[in-house]
């Protein structure tokens, strides 16, 4: 079971959150702590799972892709379905897929 966060812990998650390039310093700055032992909670935080990743966002319209859309695509549930969100998702130009359940 994950221990529950304390105050700080939610501090660093909010500053990362924000910037996830920041500096232990910096981060140490803002929280009132030691460098040390911002990388060491750092570090926990990302052993029990709760940084989960360090990502990046990029601006869609500067890759020469200033449009997002959503397709609906309605599938029966067998064989064909498996291969094709296997096939949807090894596309490039496919960000994300979602499972929606009801009506439009």
């Amino acid at each position: 079971m994950t221990s529950a966060l304390d105050d700080t812990d939610r501090q660093i998650l909010d500053l990362l959150q924000h910037d996830a390039r920041m500096t232990n310093a910096a981060i140490a700055a803002q929280v009132g702590l030691a460098g040390p032992s911002v990388f060491e909670r750092i570090r926990k935080l990302e052993q029990r799972g709760v940084i989960r990743a360090y990502t990046v966002t990029l601006d869609p319209a500067a890759l020469g892709r200033p449009m997002t859309a959503f397709i609906r695509i309605t599938a029966a549930f067998d064989e064909r379905y498996e291969t094709g969100l296997q096939a949807l998702s090894q596309d490039p130009e496919v960000l994300e897929c979602y499972n929606v359940a009801g009506e439009d």
